[in-house]
C-alpha cells in the first residue's frame, strides 16, 4: 500500500511539472531568440557596414600619420622616420622655416628638407629654388617613443605588401597597396635610445604596431609573433562575429554621432570639434591613464625667433630609459633594424640611417661602451645592406646653441640639420634615380 502510494505522489508531481511551464523554460526561449536576432543583425551588419579600416576613434600619432597619408594624387617620394629626436627637428624647423606656427598633430611632412633637396636653403623663397629640379614630396611618419620594432612594422604594413607571400591580395589588402605607393627613399633619424630604452615593454604592446596589426596579414605587422591562447581566442572571436571585429570602427561612428549631437545643440561650435582646451594637469593624467588620444591644436610648435636662452634639463627621463641596460632589448631592436633594412632592399628603396645629434650631457648618461657598440653594430647592418649612413652626431657639429633641450634640436638646429642631410643624400636629380645601389658614407 505504502509503496503505491509513493508511485501515485512521483505520478502527480511530474504531471504537475509537464503541465507548469517553469520559469527556465521561458527565461531560455527569449534567450534563444536573442541570440538569434543577435546574430542576424551581425549578419546584416556584415553585408552593409563596411568602414574605413585605416579610421580609429583614438587619434593616436601612427593614426594621425598614416591618415594624413595623400589618397591620391603625388605620392611622397621621401618617408621620415625617428622618434620624438626626428620630431622636434620636422616640427620646429618648418615653424621656423615658415614663420609660423606647426600643429604637431596634424603635421607630417618636411618642407624644411624639402627645400633643402630644391638646391636651396630651407629659407630660400620658391623663385630662388632651382626650377629644372623636380619637386620632392616628404611624408613624415616620426612619432615620439619609436623604436626599430615601430619603424619595420609601418615599412611592412604600409608600403610591404609587394613582398606578401599570398597568392592574392584581397579587397582592402590591394587598396592599402594602391594607397600606400613605396617611397623612393627613407630617411631614418636613429639614437641609442630607439634600441636599449629600458621603459620599453613588449613591441606587440606599442601603440603604433597596436593600430598596424589590423590593417596587416593575420592581424600582425611584426611577422613574429609567435602564438598565444588568448590571442588566438580574441582572433576567432573576429572572424565568427563581425561587430566584434569592428568594435573599434563602431566607436568611431559612435563619436560623430556625439560630436554632431554637441554642434546641432550649440553646446560646442564646429570650429572646436577635436579641438583640446583641457588643462595640463588633467592632460597629464589622461596621457596616463587612457588611450593615446591627441587633439587638434594640441601639439603647437613656435617658430624660433632668436637664440635658446633657457635649455631644458630632461636627465631624469634619460637616465631611466638608458639604465638598466637590457641587454636582449636591445638585441632584439638590433634584429629590427636588420629585418628593416633587408625589407626595404628587397622593395628597392633607398636607405639613409642619420645618427641624431646628442648633447654631451645626454651622451654621459648612456652606460659605459654601449654608445660604441651601438655605433659599431648599426653601421656594420647598414653596410651589409647597402644602406647609407651617415653620422651627425660627431665632432661636434651641433653645439649646445642648437638644442632645446639635451637631444631635441630647435628651430635653428633644425634647420641645420635638414641643410646638411639634404646635401648629404644628394640632389633632386640624383633622388629622382633611386633604383641603384647607395654608398655608405660617414
Amino acid at each position: 500500500m505504502t509503496e503505491a502510494t509513493d508511485l501515485n505522489l512521483a505520478d502527480e508531481k511530474l504531471g504537475a511539472a509537464a503541465k507548469t511551464p517553469p520559469s527556465a523554460a521561458w527565461r531560455t526561449s527569449f534567450v534563444l531568440l536573442g541570440l538569434l536576432l543577435f546574430a542576424l543583425a551581425d549578419f546584416s551588419l556584415r553585408l552593409v557596414y563596411h568602414p574605413d579600416q585605416l579610421s580609429s576613434p583614438y587619434r593616436s600619432w601612427i593614426y594621425a600619420a598614416v591618415a594624413d597619408y595623400p589618397v591620391s594624387g603625388p605620392k611622397p617620394d621621401i618617408v621620415i622616420l625617428g622618434s620624438s629626436l626626428m620630431v622636434a627637428a620636422v616640427n620646429d624647423g618648418d615653424a621656423t622655416t615658415l614663420g609660423q606656427n606647426i600643429d604637431a598633430t596634424t603635421h607630417h611632412r618636411s618642407i624644411t628638407l624639402e627645400r633643402a633637396l630644391a638646391c636651396g636653403e630651407p629659407t630660400a623663397t620658391k623663385k630662388k629654388q632651382n626650377k629644372a629640379a623636380p619637386p620632392v614630396r616628404t611624408q613624415s611618419f616620426a612619432i615620439g617613443g619609436q623604436m626599430a620594432s615601430d619603424a619595420y612594422a609601418i615599412l611592412r604594413a604600409l608600403f610591404g605588401q609587394e613582398s606578401s607571400q599570398e597568392s592574392s591580395l584581397n579587397d582592402y589588402k590591394a587598396s592599402i597597396k594602391k594607397r600606400f605607393v613605396k617611397p623612393k627613399l627613407i630617411v631614418w633619424g636613429i639614437a641609442p635610445r630607439d634600441f636599449l630604452d629600458a621603459t620599453f615593454l613588449d613591441p606587440y604592446s606599442s601603440t603604433t604596431v597596436t593600430y598596424l596589426d589590423k590593417i596587416s596579414s593575420n592581424h600582425d605587422a611584426l611577422g613574429t609573433r609567435k602564438p598565444y591562447f588568448w590571442h588566438e581566442i580574441e582572433h576567432f572571436c573576429d572572424l565568427i562575429c563581425y561587430s566584434y571585429d569592428q568594435r573599434e570602427h563602431l566607436l568611431v561612428v559612435q563619436k560623430d554621432l556625439i560630436y554632431r549631437l554637441l554642434a546641432d545643440m550649440g553646446l560646442v561650435s564646429r570650429a572646436d570639434l577635436g579641438t583640446v582646451k583641457t588643462p595640463q594637469e588633467l592632460l597629464r593624467i589622461a596621457r596616463r591613464e587612457l588611450p593615446e588620444d591627441n587633439g587638434i591644436n594640441q601639439w603647437v610648435v613656435k617658430p624660433q625667433t632668436s637664440p635658446i636662452t633657457q635649455f631644458e634639463d630632461n636627465s631624469k627621463e634619460y637616465t631611466a630609459r638608458y639604465k638598466p641596460y637590457k641587454e636582449k632589448l636591445f638585441n632584439s631592436q638590433l634584429d629590427y633594424l636588420q629585418k628593416f633594412l633587408l625589407l626595404a632592399k628587397g622593395l628597392g628603396i633607398k636607405v639613409v640611417l642619420v645618427n641624431m645629434p646628442l648633447t654631451p650631457d645626454n651622451m654621459a648618461l648612456i652606460p659605459e661602451g654601449r654608445y660604441g657598440e651601438y655605433l659599431s653594430k648599426v653601421q656594420a647592418l647598414s653596410s651589409q645592406s647597402q644602406a647609407r649612413f651617415i653620422d651627425l652626431n660627431r665632432d661636434r657639429i651641433f653645439t649646445r646653441q642648437y638644442f632645446n633641450d639635451p637631444v631635441h634640436l630647435n628651430g635653428y638646429g633644425s634647420q641645420r640639420f635638414f641643410t646638411m642631410v639634404g646635401k648629404m643624400i644628394g640632389s633632386c636629380d640624383n633622388l629622382g634615380n633611386n633604383n641603384g645601389n647607395s654608398s655608405q658614407a660617414h
